[in-house]
């Protein structure tokens, strides 16, 4: 826990540091982001059973991250490009889903090809959204709820969390965390909308709140059920006392995608 707690305070104020400067040391960032995640998402593959093409992925994964946004802003014939993204990572994580569960191999190439586009496609929003105006107010939103909704249900599952929430893909989740971290995600987006002076109406922000605590829920549940399916505890172990970058990931590139859209 301490360990934990130590990384947690080094690598908050960092991120928004990097947040707050913006382009292009943010695109590193992010960028740099994009190849550990990828890299933790074949090395899962790896453990279930397929042989994907680590340098294939990698690349896929960098491109569409820091490509998407400029090919965007190049042309507004090209605004359609990120939402077709967005659908297709969701498609190749259910997809990786679906395979690993399976247990039987398959292309190497289609393999990389789906790590590569699921975390590539998620992470290019990440820019996207610090690219629209209060990009920064607004990426600093979901990482206020984002973590907040995080740290309440683990610590709230921890303490009084007694009946089981998802027992086949991550047995420590509670419905009784999985409750407090909605409420909080709620609580968190009206108290950050007018930290930030965002222009939102109230409902509209009780609505995004409401939204960020599922959606951010179900991505964390998506990598449990990746590692599940690999057979391991995490990610990986970039982070003392957190596990792999994709651990402390799961839930906010899914909130990400949900902000931006419904900002834009």
């Amino acid at each position: 826990m301490v360990s934990r707690t130590l990384i947690a305070i080094i690598l908050v104020p960092v991120s928004i540091i990097i947040v707050w400067v913006g382009f292009p040391w943010f695109t590193i960032f992010t960028t740099l982001l994009s190849v550990i995640c990828a890299y933790e998402l074949v090395k899962m593959a790896q453990s279930w059973g397929d042989d994907p093409v680590i340098p294939l992925a990698l690349v896929i994964s960098v491109g569409l991250t820091f490509s998407v946004p400029i090919i965007q802003e190049s042309s507004t014939y090209n605004r359609a490009l990120p939402p077709v993204i967005a659908v297709f990572s969701i498609i190749s994580l259910l997809w990786l889903i679906s395979r690993g569960n399976r247990r039987e191999t398959c292309s190497k190439y289609v393999v990389s090809i789906a790590a590569g586009m699921f975390i590539g496609g998620c992470l290019s929003h990440v820019l996207l959204l610090r690219s629209i105006s209060q990009g920064f107010e607004w990426t600093l939103f979901v990482m206020m709820v984002t973590f907040s909704m995080d740290t309440g249900a683990l610590l709230v599952g921890k303490t009084i969390g007694n009946k089981p929430f998802a027992i086949t893909i991550s047995p420590s989740k509670t419905w009784e965390g999985a409750i407090a971290g909605f409420l909080i995600a709620i609580a968190i987006s009206i108290a950050a909308v007018h930290i930030l002076s965002l222009n939102l109406p109230f409902w509209h922000t009780f609505i995004l709140g409401a939204l960020i605590g599922i959606i951010g829920q179900v991505g964390d549940l998506s990598e449990s059920k990746l590692k599940r399916i690999a057979g391991i505890k995490d990610s990986g172990k970039l982070l003392a006392g957190h596990g792999g970058l994709m651990d402390r990931l799961d839930s906010i590139i899914f909130n990400v995608i949900v902000v931006y859209y419904l900002v834009i």
